[in-house]
């Protein structure tokens, strides 16, 4: 494994004339035989620049000193570094700069928390209501939080596989596979990760054009606007919140919209407490719906099982999250050691999300029985007009938010990808090429998210697809695999991981059935 990883490093990681060596250093420094970064030394006596910073050799004499910006001022000045004296300062920047120019993370982990909290709790929380309709008490709640356990075991290995025993740092999904399992595994991910971003940056904003819908609607039934009501039509609806999104677009990373995603993160809590404080008022008023024990009856058996299923792809997509975890995690500032800080934001916001799920699936249901709409928002009766219109606005901050969050890592792999040839390079560097460029391609891209999104059906429909699709092998399948490679268990262990990625899998297999059913007969 090591061999493989030093390979990789010699030929592609480091970029320009940069190369890193690895070996193992048995009685170095603090007794450890653990692989280090031993020197560093630049193939020609050039200078590099990587996105604006400048990197020469030192002039220690022994040619294996490196002159790397400072974490403490990266903007402001350049510090020597001893390679055979400060050998974890070095490896941690240099890998750190191995990444296309990859600066070290500057968030917290609480940053991390309102950008998982945001990629997790979406519009489709308010469709679990009718999910648990579908599965019944039984099944429902044992499924909802059998894969909300088995979710977070994902993401504590995606977390654990970020930087190997080697220290190579993966700064995507996609590294982790390509660094870790080889072969053909990067362009399988490949497939997948982009459905699933795809996906759900289609169906967030299809929910954002419905609530921009409600919200103009009830604000000229309010003002007693006649017809016609602007932006009440899913054209203009989505052409609004299509232009939000390419303004937000023009941001260069993930990072640099935090603040995005810490409204969107509140915006979720609101509307998510809304559907619980709701859900409470109306036991409370006309006591429990009609429920049942193994979900409500249909036509036919036939119809009844794949409703079923189809309630399965909503569950899945609920929970899911690894694929977002390197990106997240690429952002935590170091020390201490990333991996330490992701475990902190994984149960922070794993918690902080179960609560609501649960909460909002058992009172949704057990407030409105059977017939509870795939939006639980929509079948409470009584619900004055300012409730209705704030828990839209809260659903429509959210949506802006999640997009961002699913279209960033799309824009981080093009502009990666075109960074590997010199003869595209000067485009996604600063300047006013850059930023032309920028705005061209994320402008396309936004086009294309609009048209397809304007055309398609309900957002739940596309959300049960998405999860069914995508959950098993991005949140199950490769976190297990690259985890058991890096980190060999017991055969005890191991067995049970295979057999809960089998158990997982059949339950896709199934959801993809249903979801499919439910797509075509919408």
């Amino acid at each position: 494994m090591e061999e493989k990883l030093v390979k990789r490093i010699k030929s592609n990681h480091i970029p320009g004339d940069v190369k890193s060596v690895i070996s193992h250093q048995n009685g170095s420094e603090e007794g450890s035989s653990a692989p280090r970064i031993q020197s560093g030394t630049f193939l020609s006596n050039k200078s590099i620049t990587i996105r604006g910073m400048e990197i020469r050799p030192g002039d220690g004499g022994d040619g294996n000193n490196f002159l790397v910006p400072d974490k403490s001022a990266l903007s402001t000045h350049l510090q020597t570094v001893p390679s055979a004296k400060s050998l974890k300062r070095l490896s941690a920047t240099v890998l750190d700069l191995s990444h296309h120019g990859q600066l070290p993370g500057q968030s917290s982990w609480i940053s991390g928390v309102f950008h998982l909290v945001t990629v997790m709790i979406g519009a489709g929380v308010l469709a679990l209501p009718s999910c648990m309709a579908l599965l019944g008490w039984v099944i429902g709640p044992a499924l909802l939080v059998f894969l909300g356990a088995v979710s977070v075991w994902g993401c504590m290995m995606m977390a654990e596989v970020f930087e190997t025993p080697g220290g190579v740092k993966s700064y995507t999904y996609r590294e982790a596979v390509l660094h870790i399992m080889g072969g053909y595994h990067p362009y399988i991910l490949t497939i997948f990760q982009f459905a699933n971003l795809f996906m759900s940056a289609v169906g967030y904003t299809l929910a954002g054009m419905n609530s921009i819908e409600f919200i103009a609607a009830s604000a000229c039934v309010m003002d007693h606007v006649s017809s016609p009501c602007p932006m009440t039509t899913n054209l203009q609806a989505i052409l609004v919140f299509s232009g939000l999104q390419l303004i937000l677009n023009m941001f260069p990373n993930l990072e640099s919209v935090w603040w995005v995603s810490m409204i969107g993160t509140f915006m979720s809590y609101l509307y998510s407490m809304l559907a619980v404080i709701l859900s409470g008022q109306s036991l409370g008023n006309n006591g429990a719906a009609e429920t049942t024990l193994f979900g409500k009856t249909a036509g036919s058996p036939w119809l009844r099982a794949v409703g079923m299923f189809s309630a399965l792809g909503n569950l899945a997509f609920a929970w899911s999250s690894a694929l977002m975890v390197p990106s997240i995690q690429a952002t935590l500032l170091e020390p201490p050691k990333s991996a330490f800080s992701m475990r902190k934001t994984i149960y922070v916001a794993f918690g902080t999300t179960c609560v609501f799920y649960v909460a909002i699936a058992l009172l949704g249901y057990a407030a409105l029985g059977s017939d509870v709409p795939g939006d639980v928002l929509t079948g409470f009766s009584g619900v004055s007009t300012q409730v209705e219109v704030m828990a839209n606005a809260a659903v429509l901050g959210h949506m802006i938010a999640a997009v961002q969050v699913y279209m960033h890592p799309i824009f981080e792999a093009v502009e990666g990808t075109l960074e590997r040839f010199p003869r595209f390079a000067l485009l996604v560097q600063e300047g006013w090429k850059a930023q032309v460029f920028r705005f061209l391609y994320r402008g396309l891209f936004t086009v294309v998210i609009t048209g397809i999104g304007y055309g398609l059906p309900h957002f739940s429909l596309i959300s049960g697809l998405n999860g069914a699709i995508t959950y098993w092998p991005l949140q199950i399948l490769y976190p297990f695999c690259m985890y058991l490679a890096l980190y060999p268990q017991s055969p005890f262990v191991t067995k049970m991981m295979y057999a809960i990625a089998a158990f997982v899998l059949v339950i896709s297999i199934l959801a993809i059935m249903g979801s499919l059913h439910a797509l075509i007969t919408a």
